[in-house]
C-alpha cells in the first residue's frame, strides 16, 4: 500500500497486509421450546432465545389443520421470541407453528419442532324457539269477538269474523 503526504509525496510500498477471515456459511441452529398459546382473538408463539453470535432474527411459519403446508407468516425476520398471530382465517380448528432463525449473512435454520393448538370455536347461539298456537288449542283463552253489529248486542245471532 502507498500513501501521499499533503505536500505530494508518495511513500514506498509498504508491507503486504494479510487478512484471515473465515467466511461464516454454516445455518443457526433450530429454535428450541417453540409454545403456542390463545390470546385473546390471536395466538401467541413463543421460543427459546438462540444463543448464535450473528443471529438476525426468526421467521414464523404456520399451516392450518393437521397435515397442513407450512406457510411464512413474517416477512422479515423478528427479533423477538414472541410472536402474535392475528391472521388466522375464520373457521378453522387447529393451527401448528414451526420456527427458524436466520443469522446476519442470510443463512436460515432447520425448523423447530411443531407448536399445535387446538381452537376452540364458539358455540353458536341457538336457534330462536317459536311457540305458534296450535288450532284449536282449548287451553287459550277464546279472542273476543269483531262483531259491532247492533244485532248482536240486542242478543240476536250475527255471523261475525274472529
Amino acid at each position: 500500500m502507498r500513501t501521499a503526504d499533503d505536500a505530494g509525496n508518495w511513500s514506498s510500498v509498504s508491507n503486504v497486509v494479510r487478512w484471515e477471515w473465515i467466511l461464516d456459511t454454516s445455518p443457526p441452529s433450530a429454535p428450541h421450546g417453540p409454545k403456542a398459546d390463545k390470546n385473546g382473538e390471536a395466538v401467541r408463539v413463543s421460543w427459546n432465545v438462540g444463543t448464535e453470535a450473528d443471529l438476525l432474527g426468526y421467521r414464523v411459519y404456520r399451516a392450518l389443520g393437521p397435515g397442513g403446508t407450512f406457510t411464512q407468516l413474517t416477512s422479515t425476520p423478528v427479533a423477538d421470541t414472541v410472536y402474535d398471530d392475528d391472521t388466522i382465517p375464520e373457521g378453522a380448528t387447529e393451527v401448528a407453528y414451526q420456527i427458524t432463525a436466520t443469522d446476519l449473512n442470510g443463512s436460515e435454520s432447520p425448523h423447530s419442532a411443531t407448536a399445535t393448538l387446538e381452537l376452540i370455536l364458539p358455540t353458536p347461539p341457538a336457534s330462536p324457539i317459536t311457540v305458534e298456537e296450535a288450532y284449536p288449542n282449548r287451553a287459550a283463552p277464546r279472542p273476543r269477538s269483531r262483531c259491532r253489529s247492533s244485532s248482536h248486542r240486542a242478543g240476536r245471532r250475527a255471523r261475525c269474523s274472529r
